[in-house]
């Protein structure tokens, strides 16, 4: 073979394949053939640069990286080279003395990065666990790891978590609210973070364990005034009331108290330690339905009474509702001395109490 081996320009470079976590591009480099009969073989020469030369003679690597001994093929695969960068190539010929030929035409390849698949990270930096009460700040932070040759998807949420429940959430990297513990048990409590990319991949699940402990807070008496009762000019000497404390959220009875007589006009409500701030209070009389007093904050020191909206008449059963029971017990003892069908109080049933009943017939008390 003569000193120099003239080489065709390269075919093509095809064929990138990619798999998440390793360097796993490559590059299928494929090449005319050399018709010399003393051809022995070829090399191929790469690197993530351009060459600084012609002839691999005089510059050895010429600006490249790497080099292979491909042997007496056309075509030769290069594996394990970087996701996201750009490589170029080219190729010369070595005869069976040794003697090696000039590079061929060089060519370039991008390699494609491959999808993000690397979660993010995320970590709790407040608070850091122990007895908290009071206000404290949940705060945390996360990234999203920059990878070689993998798409940075970038972060796509934070989510603050308290015993399970989604807290807070926030698209930055990085997110502080303030946790009102007294709204929570004088328990321990499992605080959680957690972060999503754009990609979908989540984080592990950051956690802290607090201790709540808070003081109970004082509970002071409600007074409540009545406005009317329906049918009556005045509210009579000595009228009972039963007030019911209700839990806003799940609405379940907290306590009962019954047959509460008035101190100047007004009934005192107590309420217990273990209430919520917030509370309904129901009120009833015998004989006519209901009226509800909403978010009533026990912890408020307040010498103003809460005013009750006129009860309406008709509930002769007490069932909180009025309708043919009722009717039956008025009718039962129409133009008799009946005091609990007796809308009106004038001693007997008649048409001006059904005129009362049949105005409330089919409501029910709050």
């Amino acid at each position: 073979m003569k000193h120099k081996i003239w080489l065709c320009a390269l075919v093509a470079i095809v064929g990138e394949i990619y798999a998440p976590h390793v360097l796993a591009a490559s590059a299928t480099v494929t090449w005319n053939a050399n018709s010399e009969s003393d051809l022995a073989g070829y090399k191929i020469y790469y690197g993530t640069s351009p060459r600084t030369g012609t002839d691999p003679k005089t510059c050895t690597l010429c600006g490249y990286s790497n080099s292979v001994n491909a042997g007496n093929v056309t075509s030769y695969n290069l594996s394990s080279l970087t996701d996201g960068l750009t490589y170029y190539f080219s190729v010369s010929a070595y005869d069976t003395s040794g003697n090696e030929s000039s590079f061929s035409t060089e060519v370039s390849k991008a390699m494609p990065l491959t999808p993000d698949a690397t979660a993010p990270t995320v970590s709790i930096t407040a608070p850091s666990g122990g007895t908290v009460s009071g206000s404290v700040s949940f705060n945390a932070s996360a990234s999203d790891p920059i990878v070689s040759g993998q798409v940075n998807s970038g972060l796509k949420l934070i989510t603050l978590s308290v015993d399970g429940s989604v807290f807070a959430t926030s698209s930055s990297s990085s997110i502080s609210k303030s946790l009102d513990t007294t709204t929570l048990t004088n328990a321990s409590h499992t605080l959680t973070a957690v972060a999503q990319d754009n990609a979908g991949n989540q984080s592990s699940t950051a956690s802290v364990t607090i201790t709540v402990n808070n003081a109970a807070a004082q509970k002071f008496p409600r007074t409540v005034s009545l406005t009317g009762l329906e049918g009556l000019s005045a509210i009579p000497a000595g009228t009972t009331i039963t007030a019911t404390v209700v839990s806003p959220s799940s609405g379940s009875t907290l306590e009962t108290q019954s047959n509460l007589t008035a101190s100047a006009g007004k009934y005192t409500v107590t309420f217990l330690s273990t209430d919520p701030q917030l509370v309904n209070i129901r009120v009833k009389v015998n004989n006519y339905l209901s009226q509800l007093l909403t978010g009533i904050d026990t912890t408020a020191n307040s010498a103003v009474a809460l005013s009750v909206p006129q009860l309406l008449a008709g509930d002769n059963n007490n069932d909180n509702v009025v309708n043919s029971l009722d009717y039956s017990a008025m009718n039962s003892h129409w133009l008799q001395n009946y005091a609990a069908a007796d809308i009106n109080n004038d001693g007997l049933v008649n048409s001006l109490d059904f005129a009362v009943l049949k105005n409330n017939y089919n409501k029910s008390g709050q």
